[in-house]
């Protein structure tokens, strides 16, 4: 009796046990995958990050961003590290857009500084300023200085301004909407969380870095690259990409001075981007500094309308195996009608045959021609003088 009283006391334990374990275990589960509200908060799960960074990019219907763009090669590569870059990046004062810039470039880039050049080539920079619109994902706009991209219906147009020395005349190209071009800013260019839509992370931990103000995170993925984030909005601050986890990071990434815009939209002012070689060492980079933004606003259809003036080149580049170009006898409010009407003719045209295979096939021709009449009078000379012999 007493053995079995010792038994029932044993297993009343083991399933009082088994009911606490299960109890924490969920207890932690709640805790580790629910969402973090901010400093000092629980530390972020996968699930929290992911659900941050998708939710953020639902939250932009229509756009109008206005920024400064630039870029450069190097002209001597420099090794440096990913912190190196980002001390470098916060030790730059000015806060003019424009300036900043400048000054970006005499920290990476001084010899292109000396260039005072348009970029065409290593060690040389660029510098424009843009205006990005987007419209519910149906169109979008990318105007600067130089060029005017648009991409309505099934259609990315590219408009090239003609320009004085050497003189241009204006000339437009048109593309399938599934061929983004140079140039061309949409909105994932600006919104990092549309930069990790595939990133998968598998582990989130506390980052250790010295003289961390507000607590942050590194996120890794299953190929070695890393997001750092900020433990208040979950968004990302650095993204450095690896192609294996124990390979050479090949581009950085960093994003400063995330600000609360017109329509509710959080997001970084500064974008910065570099690249590097297999070796670590700086190759090129690229900023875009936002001037002013606002979201989820009404745009008229008739701001995405692209005008050409009569005169101008139209180039239709939509048919890989036939290129059109021709010069629009008028002008067009919107140019998108003159390339709806080409697109039947343009998609079902064949290539014309090269001129060379032509004269080849000609060249064929008379040759077999000149040897069948050798050979027949050949023959007929055999024959006569056979006659003769007989």
């Amino acid at each position: 009796m007493k053995d079995q009283s010792v038994g029932k006391m044993k297993r009343l334990a083991t399933l009082l046990l088994a009911v606490v374990s299960l109890s924490s275990i969920q207890s932690f589960a709640d805790t580790s995958e629910g969402p973090t509200e901010g400093v000092g908060s629980e530390h972020p799960s996968v699930a929290s990050v992911e659900a941050v960074w998708s939710g953020m990019r639902s939250e932009v219907a229509t756009a109008r961003i206005e920024s400064q763009v630039s870029s450069g090669v190097l002209w001597k590569p420099i090794r440096i590290s990913a912190r190196e870059i980002a001390l470098k990046i916060d030790s730059i004062e000015a806060s003019d857009p424009e300036e900043k810039i400048y000054q970006l470039i005499e920290v990476f880039n001084p010899e292109a500084l000396k260039q005072h050049k348009s970029y065409s080539g290593p060690g040389e920079w660029k510098m424009t300023f843009v205006e990005t619109l987007l419209n519910n994902g149906v169109s979008e706009r990318t105007t600067g200085l130089e060029f005017d991209h648009v991409m309505v219906d099934d259609l990315h147009l590219v408009k090239s301004f003609p320009v004085k020395n050497p003189p241009t005349v204006e000339t437009v190209k048109a593309y399938v909407r599934s061929q983004p071009r140079w140039g061309f800013h949409r909105l994932v260019s600006y919104l990092p969380t549309s930069e990790l839509t595939n990133f998968r992370p598998i582990e989130v931990k506390s980052s250790n870095t010295e003289g961390n103000i507000s607590e942050e995170y590194i996120v890794r993925n299953e190929s070695g690259s890393t997001v750092t984030i900020d433990g208040e909005h979950l968004l990302p601050l650095e993204i450095i990409t690896r192609n294996s986890a124990d390979a050479t990071p090949n581009k950085v990434r960093f994003f400063r001075e995330y600000t609360l815009f017109p329509g509710d939209v959080l997001m970084p002012l500064e974008h910065y981007e570099f690249s590097l070689d297999s070796s670590g060492e700086l190759k090129s980079w690229s900023v875009k500094l936002i001037r002013s933004a606002v979201f989820n606003v009404e745009l008229n259809e008739s701001e995405f309308k692209m005008p050409a003036s009569s005169g101008a080149i139209a180039i239709d580049l939509r048919n890989p195996e036939y290129n059109r170009g021709s010069t629009l006898q008028q002008s067009f409010s919107d140019v998108k009608e003159y390339f709806h009407a080409q697109a039947e003719y343009i998609m079902n045209m064949q290539p014309e045959q090269p001129l060379e295979s032509s004269i080849r096939e000609m060249n064929f021709s008379w040759r077999s021609l000149l040897l069948i009449l050798n050979g027949i009078v050949l023959m007929v000379i055999g024959f006569v003088l056979w006659r003769r012999q007989v």
